[in-house]
């Protein structure tokens, strides 16, 4: 009967079934039906009333596992529970997964990645408000954290939540289960979409975001009055999640559905100041290039800049912000004073800017006053603190000075001591190689 039902020979089959098969031949034939994918011996062994309804639960799930629509929606016509578990195989690649669970035929089609049976079971009258308990992330209670457990040491979590870990390309099966339940719906205070930051996967944001997005729109369609608040606390959450966890391709989803970058959590940290603090130079990259500030304090009064020197002076996240604390001072107007004559003049208050496209050094409207900069350094020349002197400035904290491509040499003094002075240095030397070579747009 088994070989039978291999081969396809159906009237073999038949006049086997009819000549007296025993149960265990049926049951054993049923079980090669489901590996295989054959529905008329399936419903031909399912009419002698020979299979015990453990054994028809176990083909059931086995063939939503291996996606034969044919079978399961015979099984169905013959009366098999789809909400019953069974002991079966599951195996993924990628996550890994390899282990005899109990589970129902929703969660092995989900985990098989078959989306025409997760399209066909809700019709069958399965329930989608199911647990789960394949494997989840868990935090250490000490450090905080994040690590993936084992296949049946999770908390059990909702099927959204397994879609998003054996996620299907198109997304097809995600959508489908979110038509019959909310990404909202909390597991130990978060949502499927802080599930879908830990498993960095942006096309599951993608499918998230936009099904959040007109569930949202429905209900401030019914409710104005908590638009303004609501829409504010739904977006809060997930892009600090996502900046504190360095997952730059899932930061690009949030902003990309309107996520305010300079949003500040409970805690009074704005996501850069989260990715600084775990040292995501990327992120915090890609988190200034679509507007977050660098000025922000929280209410230690810590800046971005402070929580990524926390991590060790000279690491990518304080780079990245130096950077842009550097290149939005010089290209805005400050107040700075200028030394004639290499020193030997007096010297006079001027406004000094550069200029992002042209990359000019400028403080004045005459060409003389703008110059494009060969270097730029901290502190005075040899000829300048010899000519200053007699009036004992010449070694000011805020001294910096510029070569220009005319190789003539220019002494400025900045407010805010030398930590300011290499501040208007990095900016020139940034703005300048931008204009000539271009700045980096993707990150």
């Amino acid at each position: 009967m088994t070989a039978a039902v291999r081969e396809s020979h159906i009237e073999i089959l038949e006049i086997l079934v009819n000549g007296g098969a025993t149960q265990p031949a049926c049951e054993e034939a049923l079980l090669e039906a489901s590996y295989v994918g054959q529905g008329r011996p399936a419903e031909l062994l399912m009419g002698p009333s020979m299979i015990c309804s453990h054994v028809a639960v176990h083909a059931f799930v086995t063939a939503s596992c291996r996606g034969f629509v044919d079978v399961v929606d015979t099984l169905i016509k013959c009366g098999v529970d789809p909400n019953a578990n069974a002991r079966v195989l599951l195996r993924s690649s990628k996550p890994s997964l390899h282990t005899n669970v109990d589970c129902n035929a929703l969660v092995a089609a989900i985990v098989g990645r078959q989306i025409s049976i997760v399209r066909l079971l809700p019709q069958s009258g399965v329930s989608m408000n199911i647990k789960v308990r394949l494997g989840a992330w868990a935090w250490d209670m000490a450090t905080g954290e994040e690590f993936k457990v084992g296949a049946g040491l999770a908390e059990p979590y909702c099927v959204t939540w397994c879609a998003v870990e054996y996620f299907e390309a198109s997304g097809s099966i995600l959508r489908t289960l979110l038509q019959h339940l909310s990404p909202n719906l909390p597991h130990l205070g978060r949502t499927v979409i802080h599930h879908a930051i830990l498993c960095n996967n942006a096309r599951a944001m993608d499918v998230l975001s936009f099904d959040r997005s007109k569930e949202q729109e429905k209900f401030f369609a019914q409710n104005p009055a908590q638009h303004l608040h609501s829409r504010e606390e739904v977006r809060r959450g997930s892009i600090h999640f996502t900046s504190k966890n360095t997952f730059a391709n899932v930061v690009r989803g949030t902003q990309a559905y309107g996520y305010d970058v300079n949003v500040v959590d409970v805690d009074g940290y704005t996501p850069l100041m989260l990715a600084a603090k775990g040292g995501h130079g990327n992120v915090c990259e890609l988190l200034i290039l679509n507007g977050a500030k660098c000025d922000i304090e929280n209410a230690r009064l810590e800046t971005a800049l402070a929580l990524a020197r926390k991590n060790g002076v000279g690491n990518e996240a304080e780079r990245v912000i130096l950077d842009e604390l550097a290149r939005k001072l010089v290209l805005d107007r400050a107040f700075v004073k200028k030394h004639t004559k290499e020193g030997k003049g007096c010297p006079h208050r001027k406004v000094l800017k550069m200029v992002r496209v042209s990359g000019f050094l400028s403080w004045g409207k005459s060409s003389k006053r703008n110059v494009i900069c060969k270097g730029a350094e901290v502190g005075p020349s040899s000829t300048f603190w010899w000519n200053r002197r007699k009036k004992f400035d010449g070694g000011e904290p805020g001294v910096f000075r510029v070569v220009t491509t005319k190789n003539k040499e220019v002494h400025f003094v900045c407010d805010g001591g030398i930590e300011m002075a290499k501040l208007w240095v990095r900016g020139i030397e940034l703005v300048t190689r931008e204009a000539i070579f271009g700045k980096k747009q993707d990150v």
